[in-house]
């Protein structure tokens, strides 16, 4: 199928409880424009079905979003979304996730 699969690995414990994950059109997008995957918590692999590739071609962005403080805490681009079914983001090095 075209289906494709986000995996997302938190590393270092999120300090924030918790952190929707959404697909948008841009970096500038807001949440309310862009499609809820589901959320993060704490630690640990996370899978999100991406859904047919058209709509990753159309939303080529990821937002890592904090819903109590109603602030992105980080944005990134997946890049070649065709060259794999599996695409994965390691936060480790992301500050933003990890003070």
């Amino acid at each position: 199928t075209n289906e494709r699969q986000l995996e997302i690995i938190v590393r270092k414990p999120l300090t924030v409880p918790t952190a929707l994950v959404y697909l948008t059109e841009t970096a500038e997008s807001k949440p309310e424009n862009g499609i809820l995957l589901g959320n993060l918590t704490a630690t640990g692999e996370h899978r999100f079905e991406l859904g047919a590739a058209a709509n990753i071609e159309t939303y080529p962005f990821l937002l890592l979003f904090d819903p109590v403080k109603n602030q992105a805490i980080e944005n990134f681009e997946l890049g070649c979304v065709g060259c794999s079914r599996i695409l994965r983001i390691e936060t480790s090095d992301t500050s933003r996730l990890n003070p």
